[in-house]
């Protein structure tokens, strides 16, 4: 078993059944982050640990508490929670590590596990790369693996501690009609409660009837066309919805439009810094380029990544808004805030961090600050068919188009041919294009965005660049036959 083969992009995330996410292969991973935490942390060393609803969390769960038992780590479990609160409770109570079960937006047949180190931060590269060399082959032997140790449960008393952070740290609501839409996930529970006490009407709700295998299933963050459709048949003013594990929301407004993570960023951007902060030059902006380092006077930036849309760049520059990007994912994401010493950041896919309160992303906070300026609009100009006139959409999304193309070749887009053809179009972009070719992290598949002036230029050049290289790929797997 090799250990490189646990960690991915974010966190360790697979079919389950499949390795590492098998029962020996996630008591291996048990022993190893027990060994690390060993070496770290000799004072009372313990772990949170959470789950979403997939059916398979359960025996994962029982292989992670055997591995660390048999390092002499306890666990606490918070039973289902979100992503989110295993971070602010890790850092909350200083424990050695938080491990959160779950395979974000992907379907029941996937799972995985996400670790948080003591301040409530996914792990760095060299964080995994240490804990990957602990793993070893024979710590899947039949005679080491099962392991018992039963982790101490105290989910109700510490999701409470959660949710009053959430309560605590948001404005209260105007009156807003409100569909929710919860992915059958983590927030099935709790989502309208919190929504309710902070001062909405929740209309109706979807998606919060889990049963282990609907995670994610045409519902949730990742398929919001059927908030929409509830939106306008309830006549709701919003609808907010998250993914299976609670780091990403989406909203929709009362005429059913979908407002993706730009668009939320885009106005918690407005709302925090308006246009009162120091410029960041054109050619930084324009180039998307990563900023190492910044100012104290520029202190109020926000940080995207490289599929952030075009537009979202540009209208931050009309507020005299600082924008980076960074590699996809909201760990890079945090890293880069932190960095920086800014305090928001976000993917188009709905991963908003407020790095002021907590240093992942968290779909019902973020979505809480969202309703608010919301409901306030709508508040100061009236309910009704334009009550989202000239509040959404914050600006006009560039047209983009993006194309999957299989990669038969895995390191296709390290060859000199796939490089030289990239260039070249690079080359031939304007000023407001932008194409952008990146390997998937969880698929072999190459993903082409591309951005500018019509949709129609968009989809024809995406379809045009995937034609070209999957001829390319066929080429080179030829010559080599």
């Amino acid at each position: 078993m090799k250990p490189g083969r646990f960690f991915g992009t974010d966190g360790i995330r697979g079919l389950y059944g499949h390795y590492p996410l098998t029962p020996q292969g996630m008591w291996s991973l048990g022993v190893a982050l027990g060994r690390w935490i060993l070496d770290h942390d000799l004072a009372n060393p313990f772990v949170f640990i959470g789950k979403d609803t997939r059916a398979s969390c359960g025996p994962i769960e029982q292989a992670l508490c055997g591995g660390l038992g048999s390092c002499g780590i306890p666990t606490i479990s918070i039973g289902c929670a979100p992503t989110p609160a295993v971070s602010f409770l890790t850092r909350a109570h200083s424990a050695s590590a938080g491990l959160m079960i779950s395979a974000s937006h992907n379907p029941a047949m996937y799972n995985g596990v996400k670790i948080f180190n003591r301040a409530g931060e996914k792990l760095s590269i060299d964080q995994e790369h240490t804990i990957s060399s602990y793993i070893s082959e024979d710590h899947d032997d039949e005679h080491h693996y099962g392991s018992a140790s039963t982790p101490i449960h105290g989910g109700a008393d510490y999701l409470k501690e959660y949710q009053d952070f959430l309560i605590q740290n948001t404005e209260p609501l105007p009156p807003l009609r409100i569909v929710v839409d919860c992915a059958h996930g983590v927030y099935s529970a709790t989502a309208a409660h919190i929504l309710q006490e902070k001062g909405a009407e929740v209309v109706d709700v979807l998606g919060a009837n889990p049963d282990g295998h609907n995670i994610n299933a045409e519902c949730g963050a990742v398929y919001p066309q059927r908030l929409a459709h509830a939106v306008v048949h309830h006549g709701a003013d919003v609808g907010i919805s998250f993914d299976g594990d609670g780091d990403r929301v989406i909203l929709v407004t009362a005429d059913g439009k979908i407002q993706d993570g730009d668009q939320i960023l885009a106005l918690l951007a407005e709302k925090r810094f308006g246009t009162h902060h120091a410029f960041i030059g054109l050619d930084t902006m324009a180039t998307g380029q990563e900023q190492s380092k910044s100012s104290p006077s520029e202190s109020c930036g926000v940080v995207g990544t490289v599929l952030s849309n075009l537009g979202l760049e540009r209208f931050l520059q009309s507020k005299h808004i600082p924008f980076v990007r960074t590699h996809v994912g909201d760990r890079w994401i945090a890293q880069k805030l932190k960095e920086l010493g800014w305090t928001l950041g976000g993917e188009s896919c709905g991963h908003i961090i407020l790095a002021d309160a907590l240093p992942t992303g968290d779909g019902l906070l973020a979505g809480l600050h969202a309703l608010h300026h919301i409901g306030m609009h709508i508040h100061r100009h009236g309910h009704g068919a334009q009550k989202d006139q000239g509040l959404f959409p914050i600006f006009q999304p560039t047209p983009s188009a993006m194309v999957n193309m299989t990669l038969r070749m895995p390191q296709f887009f390290q060859h000199p041919t796939f490089l030289d053809y990239y260039q070249k179009i690079q080359s031939q972009m304007g000023e407001n294009q932008r194409v952008l070719l990146r390997p998937s992290g969880t698929e072999p598949l190459l993903r082409i965005l591309v951005e500018g002036a019509s949709q129609e230029f968009v989809s024809h050049l995406a379809q045009t660049i995937a034609k070209d290289l999957d001829e390319q790929q066929c080429a080179l797997e030829d010559q080599r036959v």
